[in-house]
């Protein structure tokens, strides 16, 4: 027996009577509900890394190998299986947080190790790799950026192109543009004040690398496989990376400009990386605006906008081929009771005559819309930049064009929408920049 208190916790409230009881370490139940907010923050990527490494959720990128004798993966390589399935072909695996307790045998059990339960890591992005460049660091994401704006672009791509001379005596030439290694020693002396970010967030010992279940190992064309850009980068990181880790123990000029030349590959290869990355995230088909900002709705429309002088200000017009393929459930419903036949012939039916006008399917159309309320829409204008953006309308009725396949909207609702109309000379309707409109109950995005 329990109570749900208001702050969410589970109280158990007889829990003495049964002292053999162990409960899960969850004491709270969330209740799920659609992201409200998002919230960005700069971090040190040194610190995330130690942060992880305590949890054992830290994986330590050194091998430059995909599989080990073509079997298995390994745990330190660029696809862990620690990281979790690269692909739907992979098998799920089942471990706790500190991989003490695994295997499908133990799902759902408690690990006396870490207090975890385990469960599948399919796609588990608690885990993160880093290739490990210590003691040595080159500029992260924000510190490029930062630097960029105090020694302007030609300077930076100077620094990372450019590897200093040796003179006869056999020591390095002193030069006006200064190495990675020299930003680093000096940032906090030259460059701190002006970039205005602490050095442990502009630079990084540790080289994040993204989970596998989001960089597939392969992309396959016509005639060739590839592999993807990303693991190309990570494989010749870890490599960088290793030479780096080896030349710190040879105390010779020729090391130290070895150590130089590899930062910055090691800079450009990340960069690149950065590159990728922004692609990803960015533009109509980025990560930001497909999960969380965007994506169109279920059972939406999105149609051309144009002018329909004679409607009221509550009414818009429609093609056939909006409410055939909308309201296919609707009209074979209807068409199976007027000819008492089947549900199922009735659906391949109306989705035979979706792009084509049928006499009989205009008439049911016509009296969807004009039975009880008739149908009414949400017509969006995308981006919904204010309340008024978003008006309810009723369908009117059917393009007698089938060949039109716009939405027509009344003059009346065009400035409560921000329409934007630009004047022609032709006979044809004026052209609206206007982008949704999702259907009520059936979502039909305009």
């Amino acid at each position: 027996m329990s109570k749900q208190p208001s702050n969410g916790r589970l109280n158990i409230i007889n829990r003495d009577a049964f002292p053999t009881f162990k409960p899960s370490p969850k004491d709270a139940y969330p209740v799920t509900c659609r992201i409200k907010s998002v919230q960005f923050k700069r971090f040190s990527m040194d610190t995330k890394h130690d942060e992880l490494a305590k949890k054992n959720q830290a994986i330590e990128i050194s091998s430059s190998e995909i599989y080990d004798n073509n079997k298995r993966k390994p745990n330190n390589g660029i696809f862990s299986p620690l990281f979790g399935a690269d692909s739907s072909q992979d098998a799920p695996i089942f471990a706790c947080a500190c991989k003490k307790l695994t295997g499908g045998a133990n799902l759902g059990r408690i690990c006396p190790n870490c207090g975890q339960e385990v469960r599948t890591i399919e796609a588990d992005l608690r885990h993160m790799g880093f290739i490990d460049i210590a003691p040595y660091h080159i500029l992260s994401f924000h510190g490029w950026n930062a630097m960029l704006k105090v020694l302007k672009k030609d300077m930076m791509e100077a620094i990372i192109h450019t590897t200093r001379s040796i003179n006869r005596a056999g020591n390095t030439k002193k030069s006006d543009i200064p190495s990675i290694m020299d930003l680093y020693e000096d940032y906090d002396e030259k460059y701190a004040e002006l970039t205005g970010i602490p050095k442990n967030i502009a630079f990084m010992s540790k080289i994040p690398v993204y989970s596998s279940r989001l960089r597939p190992l392969m992309e396959q064309g016509n005639y060739h496989i590839t592999m993807l850009e990303p693991n190309q980068i990570y494989l010749d990181c870890v490599n960088l990376a290793a030479v780096v880790k080896t030349r710190k123990y040879m105390p010779t000029v020729d090391a130290e400009l070895e150590i130089q030349r590899n930062l910055n590959e090691l800079q450009k290869q990340f960069n690149r990386l950065c590159e990728i990355i922004i692609d990803l995230l960015n533009g109509k088909n980025g990560a930001f605006r497909r999960s969380l900002a965007s994506g169109r709705l279920d059972n939406t429309s999105r149609l051309v906008i144009t002018l329909g002088t004679d409607l009221k200000a509550d009414e818009v017009d429609v093609p056939y081929q909006l409410m055939m393929v909308q309201y296919e459930g609707e009209i074979a419903n209807y068409l199976s009771r007027i000819q008492n036949i089947e549900i199922s012939k009735a659906i391949s039916l109306v989705q035979e005559n979706q792009m084509v006008p049928h006499p009989i399917f205009v008439k049911i159309i016509k009296q969807l819309l004009k039975h009880g309320n008739g149908i009414w829409v949400l017509v969006n204008r995308n981006p919904t930049i204010s309340e008024s953006g978003i008006q309810y309308a009723r369908i009117r009725k059917i393009h007698d064009d089938p060949t039109d396949m716009t939405l027509h909207l009344p003059p009346d609702v065009l400035a409560l929408l921000g329409a934007d109309f630009w004047e022609n000379n032709s006979t044809d309707p004026v052209g609206v920049r206007l982008e949704a409109i999702p259907l009520k109950n059936k979502s039909v995005n305009v």
